[in-house]
């Protein structure tokens, strides 16, 4: 096979910003000040002001913190509204007082809402006032709100309530507790965030209700209980009985349920809700266990009975829809679909009878983010991955013809508010070389003012260098790796590596921003001594459809592949220590982890697998039969990716990390690789975090990088 035909180097040698003292970063730093005082300045909370050309943003917290508004055609700057200022207002009213200033969701020009606590309330920006427009209960949760009577939904327990004109109303009143009301269902796939869908003019409420009585309980321990007590959650294995999801449709006049007739509710997913401008129907996307086929349906919401499929998508492998359809303003009867049958995720002009009138835009890479319509809807503004993944540029297209034009163009990452009146846009960019640059740009993307350029946050300490490469897979492939070198990297000497590894769906780790996209614990770990690489395998993420379905059926396998790419590149480098190379990854990067040492075990020396999926058996239905159908189907695959399988052929050292409460990646999976170790006479390392879930977090991150640090470096 050929390992490797060119790399490129795209990378650059940082040390030339450090000062003659340089200092080592210490882990209090890493964990407690990486996303703070140790990232690069920025401006907190920059937004347009919707049908305005009025600026905001909030200045850092301190003594006092202030909204300001800068107006763009007077180009002035002044005072919207002061922390003091909404406490005053917050005493009037006799609502707790704030500790920093909101999070406002404008709803026109001169009224913003926003959620605190318990509270619904409104800020009038011409007298600085608020007002409560509504609240709930303080034991309420996943609060919705819509902006005509400002009605809110919430829930308590598994059963949803609207607080409508201060008055509660029980919409649901389910006693089984295996039923769940208006909460997000389906374990958060397929883009699903949230359980409630306001109708635009806030006359219905469409919910999802979950029956998962039928799925197994599975026990969680809480071990801070004398004794140890049990927290049952459900937890749909791949191959085993899923739950069940229905859609209710709520008349906030009539006081009424209906629920959709989707069909029986058994083996299929519900996904991308949407309401139609009028009120009079709601589209729903269903998708089949398999995943293999969604189905885009129109329902009445008076009688909940079908009125047609529009739109159906078949693959071979899996479809996902992620995003729900957004209509136009100005032509209700058209929508945008997304979606990737065409290779990449794209945006497509829809009419309401299922027939598609132009793509928007063909660009050859992944729609990333959604940001919106012009206020006249000619165009529509999104942001596109670019040069294979390692950058993001803004775009807009214009509706009537899909014709695309890039709003930014520097190499990097782009990150944009744009004024979706005037066309201005608030461009945040970043670059290996760049920590942040913030610039006013106009509606072509020319820069009007530069409003900050952040200097290098880490100066004072011993900085390393790092360096992007591009290398191939055995079918040409394109593949992206990050090098980070030791601080005062000598080439004449050899050097231990870590090689850190996701390689799972829906992740990229490697983007042309500032450090390559790293976390400073990485850095950290190579100003200790050590070469720190990372790379982008297929079925990762911002690639396309078939950079992200090459795993399909195989978890870990071509993933695998990929991988031994990077590390026979690294392997062939005069300045690379063979004998003592590791490799570290969390949650699909703890199986990476074991499939590598399994796969590989004469080139590694340790491996540390944290929240490691070790049987996919053992793990959730939506996400794993996607990629892997079920056991039932797929024994072959699954049997290759047991890694308790595989025990017997791994022959480093290695640290097995599990939190005893996850509920993503349960305990179980670790348990049974230890089993499979006493088995097999393979002594593995071993480290609970009591009361964590999926990661750990907070100050006990501290501890797990020190306790991983001490294992490699011992």
């Amino acid at each position: 096979m050929n390992i490797i035909t060119k790399y490129i180097i795209l990378g650059f040698i940082l040390t030339g910003f450090i000062s003659a003292s340089g200092q080592k970063l210490t882990m209090d730093e890493v964990v407690l000040k990486g996303r703070t005082t140790l990232s690069p300045s920025s401006i907190r909370g920059m937004n347009w002001i919707p049908g305005t050309s009025d600026l905001i943003w909030l200045t850092a917290p301190g003594q006092e913190e202030y909204m300001l508004k800068y107006n763009l055609s007077q180009r002035k700057v002044d005072t919207v509204v002061s922390l003091s200022e909404l406490n005053t207002e917050h005493q009037r009213l006799g609502v707790d007082s704030l500790k920093s200033l909101p999070s406002f969701q404008w709803t026109d020009s001169v009224h913003a809402h926003y959620l605190f606590k318990n509270h619904l309330l409104e800020f009038q920006l011409n007298d600085k006032s608020v007002k409560e427009k509504n609240h709930f209960p303080s034991a309420g949760l996943n609060p919705d709100w819509e902006t005509k009577y400002f009605s809110v939904a919430y829930t308590q327990k598994n059963n949803l309530y609207v607080a409508n004109r201060g008055v509660q109303i029980q919409i649901t009143q389910d006693p089984d507790t295996g039923i769940v009301n208006g909460q997000a269902v389906h374990r958060n796939e397929f883009g699903i965030k949230k359980g409630t869908f306001w109708s635009p003019a806030g006359n219905y409420l469409a919910f999802y209700r979950m029956d998962e009585s039928a799925v197994t309980s599975y026990p969680l321990v809480d071990l801070e209980e004398t004794p140890a007590k049990e927290e049952s959650i459900r937890y749909p294995m791949a191959g085993q009985t899923s739950h069940k999801v229905t859609l209710g449709v709520y008349d906030i006049l009539k006081q009424k349920t209906l629920f959709l007739e989707t069909g029986e509710a058994v083996d299929q997913y519900l996904t991308q809700i949407t309401w139609a401008p009028d009120e009079k129907t709601i589209w729903v996307t269903i998708l089949n266990r398999d995943q293999q086929q969604l189905k885009l349906r129109q329902y009445a919401v008076q009688t909940g009975k079908l009125i047609n499929t529009w739109i159906e998508e078949t693959s071979d492998k899996f479809v996902e829809p992620e995003r729900p359809l957004i209509f136009l303003k100005s032509a209700p009867e058209q929508f945008i679909w997304f979606s990737k049958k065409e290779g990449f995720e794209r945006p497509y002009l829809y009419d309401t009878r299922g027939k598609e009138i132009r793509i928007l835009g063909d660009q050859s890479g992944d729609m990333e983010e959604w940001i919106g319509f012009s206020e006249d809807d000619k165009y529509v503004y999104y942001t596109v991955a670019t040069r294979n993944g390692l950058d993001r540029q803004l775009c807009k297209v214009e509706i009537s013809t899909g014709k695309i034009q890039y709003l930014t163009e520097s190499e990097g990452i782009h990150t944009s508010k744009v004024n979706l009146s005037s066309g201005y846009f608030i461009d945040y960019y970043s670059a290996l070389q760049t920590p942040r640059e913030i610039r006013l740009a106009n509606a072509e993307g020319k820069t009007d003012s530069i409003w900050l350029k952040a200097s290098h946050p880490l100066v004072k300490f011993d900085t390393c260098k790092v360096e992007l490469f591009t290398l191939y897979a055995s079918d040409s492939t394109q593949l992206n790796g990050r090098l980070i070198y030791p601080y005062g990297f000598d080439p004449q000497k050899r050097y231990p590596v870590l090689i850190y590894v996701y390689g799972g769906p829906h992740a990229q780790l490697v983007t042309n921003n500032w450090l390559g996209n790293a976390d400073l614990w990485l850095y950290s770990l190579a100003q200790k001594g050590y070469l720190v690489w990372t790379l982008d395998n297929r079925g990762s993420s911002s690639r396309g459809v078939a950079f992200e379905q090459a795993t399909f059926r195989h978890f870990g396998k071509a993933e695998a592949e990929d991988q031994a790419v990077g590390i026979s590149f690294l392997r062939n480098q005069p300045w690379v220590d063979t004998t003592r190379l590791d490799v570290y990854g969390w949650s699909f990067g703890g199986f990476m982890t074991l499939k590598l040492l399994s796969e590989y075990p004469q080139w590694f020396r340790r491996g540390v697998a944290g929240g490691a999926v070790c049987d996919w058996k053992l793990y959730e239905v939506m996400y794993t039969e996607r990629y892997m159908d079920t056991p039932q189907q797929n024994p072959e695959g699954y049997a290759e990716s047991d890694m308790t399988k595989k025990v017997g052929k791994i022959k480093a050292d290695v640290l097995l990390i599990h939190g005893t409460s996850d509920d993503v990646v349960v305990w179980q999976h670790s348990l049974r690789m230890l089993k499979a170790g006493v088995t097999n006479r393979k002594i593995f390392d071993y480290l609970v975090y009591p009361g964590h879930g999926h990661n750990v977090s907070g100050r006990d991150r501290i501890h797990l990088y020190e306790a991983i640090n001490r294992y490699l470096l011992r």
